[in-house]
């Protein structure tokens, strides 16, 4: 679901991007060049300008920093709407 998050936001965004599937740990093992260069394996995970991310909220974040056209997708962090956000995605997580 983590990647699902990240992949609508940006045919949302229209931000062109390249996808490399990658087998999940229940499926086979992730290739080693991946592993080495994403700690832990995890997924989504974003080179951006060189620099890895892997947390899907981290990523849209940045995302919408770098392409900041309409629509804002991601609440800018201190603000109220970005603290209802982050309830909102703790919950979900929990559930």
């Amino acid at each position: 679901p983590y990647c699902q998050k990240v992949w609508l936001f940006l045919e949302e965004k229209r931000i062109p991007y390249r996808v490399e599937r990658v087998p999940l740990n229940a499926y086979g093992d992730k290739p080693a060049r991946f592993s080495r260069l994403v700690d832990g394996g995890k997924l989504p995970a974003l080179d951006l300008d060189g620099e890895v991310h892997v947390e899907s909220l981290e990523i849209m974040r940045l995302l919408d920093d770098a392409f900041p056209g309409p629509p804002r997708m991601v609440p800018t962090e201190g603000t109220d709407e970005a603290e209802a956000a982050e309830r909102h995605l703790r919950l979900g997580r929990e559930l």
